[in-house]
């Protein structure tokens, strides 16, 4: 895998789990509240989480705390969160999900 950010990551994933994702916090109910902060991205299919992490920290100036990746009919998608004091609302603003 070839250290190039724009081909480990491809484009953002956008629907509505994801938009969901994007908020500090989300309160399911009054006594439950989940810490998203996330993105979604389609990434390169030989792409590790190392590579994913480095990757999004370089293109957009944020600290990564996780990486998950699953398989899809789309492609590899890498759900990424953010560390604390990072928004994933300003990154997808800038990504252009909005």
């Amino acid at each position: 895998m070839t250290k190039d950010p724009y081909k480990i990551i491809q484009h953002a994933f956008i629907s509505e789990k994801s938009m969901n994702m994007l908020y500090p916090e989300l309160k399911v109910r009054t006594d439950l509240t989940i810490n998203s902060n996330k993105l979604t991205f389609i990434v390169h299919p030989k792409a590790t989480k190392t590579d994913i992490k480095w990757a999004v920290e370089k293109l957009f100036s944020v600290k990564v705390e996780k990486v998950n990746i699953m398989h899809s009919l789309r492609g590899k998608k890498a759900i990424v969160r953010l560390a604390k004091g990072y928004s994933a609302e300003e990154v997808g603003s800038r990504v252009g999900v909005f």
